[in-house]
């Protein structure tokens, strides 16, 4: 009876120990959704690009939680779109490009909250992008 006793009493406080339903906000995570570009900065240009001033083109990235994702790209004469692997490591967003599983790029990820994505590339042009869904 002692030993029950002790196992019920070491048991008891585990029992109450629980984890929380709440994910961990991770950049793994936060960054699945939809995300439209909103500006981008091209240095080698010295401009700015706003993307309510091309009423022609829209540009889209989606991530899904799987780890895959496309690019959207739409213009006047159709849609180009563009799929790629994805992950998220040391401040950086790797993608693999699907059509040749050949084609790497990676994106600095300067700032990533509930609505705001910010990238940068290799060549330093930084694209701000805001959550559709």
């Amino acid at each position: 009876m002692k030993k029950l006793i002790f196992i019920l009493a070491t048991m008891l406080p585990l029992l109450f120990i629980a984890c929380s339903d709440k994910d961990e906000t991770t950049p793994q995570n936060e960054i699945v959704g939809l995300w439209e570009l909103s500006k981008k900065y091209i240095p080698e240009d010295n401009r700015w690009y706003y993307a309510e001033e091309n009423i022609d083109e829209l540009h889209e990235v989606e991530f899904y939680d799987d780890g895959s994702g496309q690019f959207n790209n739409y213009y006047k004469s159709g849609i180009a779109i563009i799929p790629f692997y994805w992950v998220v490591a040391d401040k950086q967003l790797r993608l693999v490009l699907s059509e040749n599983n050949e084609s790497y790029e990676a994106y600095w990820l300067e700032s990533l909250s509930g609505n705001e994505l910010i990238l940068t590339d290799a060549d330093n042009a930084t694209s701000y992008y805001k959550r559709r869904k």
